[in-house]
């Protein structure tokens, strides 16, 4: 019987086409990974804040803890009343819509000018701006009969828990926990809420753009000195999909002089435009400023449907 001969196995030649078919297989999923980390990773880094040099700020106000920054939104009885300021500002229980019992909530009885403390129905709050009659004198140094001290279009109790000051009317500050803001720009015919997460971390973030534009934590807060940073989306990508996912789409029609108004409950501020730059590589730290007086910058995606590079518009306070 004739012996049967195998063929030898070219062991190189199946190295060479099991390596060809393996980069074949994962090359797409590195590639996806490089420009996910591109568009989100420097972002959203820990050091990404750097400074212009005309504009060189000494102390971050929010991380140098000169201002409190807002806390996060915890409202356990759902009154309408965030735990810490029921606990730290009106002492009621935040744990029980109505305190005293009496079948109104604390907010309908602070709204109205009433003690939520008390069952007793005497106004204690004549200009219902939250603040008793009696703090206001003997604490803030507020007109009890007038809701808005210092004439800046916020009442008293508003300024106070936001941080602001009730008796200067050149320092408004808004406060995400009790109102909703909006951001308009007119000239590409947008207006979106502001978002406000507490975390730089990516997922928290891209979460947020789907509901309008986000505010990159521990920055400036729109009306207080310092850059008020949002970030918003030019396209939808990566199986991400919001409402929002083309809200900055023409963000490159903006020009010099073009206003941005945020505006919510009694507060309206309006930025006017100063510069666009649409080339910024995604690790350039002059992305990120700080800045010594009330300044914003809007960041997205650039050119549309690419992450390769990032458009920034700066604006800067003209009126409260």
């Amino acid at each position: 019987m004739a012996e049967i001969i195998f063929p030898r196995r070219n062991s190189k030649l199946f190295w060479i086409t099991f390596v060809i078919f393996l980069g074949l297989a994962v090359t797409p999923a590195i590639i996806m990974f490089d420009q996910i980390k591109a568009e989100v990773g420097y972002w959203f880094s820990t050091n990404s804040m750097s400074s212009e040099s005309e504009e060189m700020s000494e102390t971050d106000p929010l991380i140098d803890g000169e201002k409190a920054p807002v806390m996060a939104k915890i409202d356990s009885d759902q009154d309408g009343l965030p735990d810490y300021l029921e606990t730290s500002f009106f002492q009621t229980d935040p744990k029980n819509a109505d305190t005293d019992g009496d079948s109104f909530s604390d907010k309908q009885e602070l709204e109205n000018g009433y003690d939520p403390r008390s069952t007793y129905k005497a106004m204690v709050d004549t200009d219902r701006d939250w603040i008793k009659d009696e703090w206001e004198r003997d604490r803030y140094g507020t007109n009890p009969s007038q809701p808005d001290t210092d004439n800046d279009g916020v009442n008293d109790g508003l300024e106070i828990m936001s941080g602001s000051n009730p008796l200067d009317n050149s320092i408004v500050r808004i406060n995400p926990d009790l109102e909703s803001y909006t951001m308009t720009l007119d000239k590409i015919g947008t207006a979106a809420p502001l978002v406000f997460v507490s975390s730089r971390e990516e997922e928290d973030i891209y979460e947020g753009l789907k509901s309008g534009y986000v505010h990159y934590d521990k920055t400036a807060f729109p009306g207080e000195d310092g850059d008020a940073v949002f970030f918003c989306h030019s396209s939808g990508r990566f199986g991400s999909r919001g409402n929002f996912d083309t809200l900055c789409a023409n963000l490159d029609q903006v020009e010099r002089g073009d206003e941005i108004v945020i505006s919510g409950g009694s507060i309206k501020l309006r930025y006017r435009i100063t510069s666009r730059k649409n080339d910024y590589d995604p690790a350039d730290p002059n992305i990120f400023r700080k800045t010594n007086r009330p300044t914003l910058s809007l960041i997205s995606c650039y050119p549309v449907g690419t992450n390769h590079q990032r458009i920034v518009v700066r604006a800067e306070l003209v009126s409260l």
